[in-house]
């Protein structure tokens, strides 16, 4: 059933998210398929708004190309 809603997301030009990763071998099956977007906690614990604020910036800061 994933495969196909992947598959319909695709033709819709849609991207997909899948929600409740919980472990190594969904989010493996997940890439598998050609799923580029994910939330669960397998991926990371429930954080508040201000929590993913400070995770995103610092995410970018590493990123970003040495000045």
């Amino acid at each position: 059933m994933t495969a196909s809603i992947l598959q319909l997301a695709a033709i819709l030009e849609l991207e997909p998210v899948a929600e409740g990763i919980e472990d190594a071998a969904q989010l493996a099956r997940l890439v598998e398929l050609g799923c580029t977007l994910g939330q669960g906690y397998h991926l990371h614990r429930p954080m508040t708004a201000d929590d993913v604020q400070t995770l995103v910036r610092a995410q970018a800061r590493r990123a970003a190309p040495a000045a």
